[in-house]
């Protein structure tokens, strides 16, 4: 169908793109130097994901209570909270660009909330059973989720 194509023709934009990480040199950190330098209750089940903002001091949280939040860093100030999943919440993404967030869930749906609308604004539903990861291609063109299934 037309969709295959358009995502196939999407997909082949990529190919020939150079991977920016190929030749990155990084070096080792030592662990021992850091130390925890705050804690602060997030939500009334485990925490199962966080991201970090691409570009503001800022951390999104999911859990097992079948919400997300945002927080603000490092005083742990809430920022946001996303209820609508009806199951736990497995993994939180942020867009590169930074105008929306992707969560994936028990309920086997990926949903897509809108910061300046404060809402979910897409819901995906095609897994037939609990959604375990979601990711953002880099270039925010496209979003992956996984399952068992």
């Amino acid at each position: 169908g037309a969709a295959t194509v358009g995502l196939e023709a999407s997909l082949a934009a990529f190919q020939d793109r150079e991977n920016p990480y190929l030749n990155m040199e990084l070096e080792p950190q030592r662990v021992d130097k850091y130390e925890l330098r705050k804690t602060f209750k997030a939500h009334i089940a485990p925490v199962s994901s966080m991201t970090l903002h691409p570009t503001k001091s800022i951390v999104a949280t999911a859990s097992d209570d079948h919400t997300w939040k945002m927080w603000s860093v490092p005083n742990g100030e809430l920022i946001l909270t996303g209820e609508g999943h009806k199951s736990w919440v497995s993994c939180v993404d942020f867009h590169p660009k930074a105008a929306n967030l992707a969560t994936s869930s028990g309920d086997g749906t990926v949903k897509i909330w809108d910061f300046m609308k404060s809402k979910c604004v897409a819901t995906l539903a095609d897994h037939s059973q609990a959604v375990w990861g979601v990711a953002y291609h880099d270039s925010g063109d496209f979003v992956a989720s996984c399952s068992m299934a």
